[in-house]
């Protein structure tokens, strides 16, 4: 039904939101409590490695073995996700509005007027 509508499932608008709140969160516009979440790999060590180079962030340790499944919903946790399969380029966008456009460019979505 959405391609009839010419709209983006729900999974790809979930997608679509928690990356643009992933931007603003690395890019100061998102509150504190949001921007703690995301730490880059090159914080957690002095070792230059590709992941590092790449500006991919670091995901977060679940603390209970238990709960591992659970906290993958989380968004410290698949917002991670979702950024570090950004290309580069899409990642280091200038402003909410480049970054906004890059993403529906590059994902390659034609219903992008339905995620605005």
């Amino acid at each position: 039904m959405f391609p009839v509508l010419g709209w983006n499932s729900l999974y790809d608008r979930c997608k679509y939101f928690k990356a643009l709140l992933m931007f603003k969160s690395l890019n100061g516009l998102a509150p504190s409590y949001l921007s703690s979440k995301c730490k880059y790999v090159s914080d957690n060590h002095g070792i230059h490695t590709r992941q590092a180079a790449a500006g991919l962030l670091a995901l977060p340790p679940c603390s209970n073995g238990n709960d591992t499944e659970y906290f993958k919903f989380s968004f410290s946790y698949s917002g991670v996700e979702v950024w570090n399969k950004i290309d580069y380029d899409v990642r280091n966008a200038s402003n909410v509005q480049c970054f906004k456009n890059m993403y529906k460019f590059k994902q390659g979505s034609t219903r992008s007027t339905s995620m605005v």
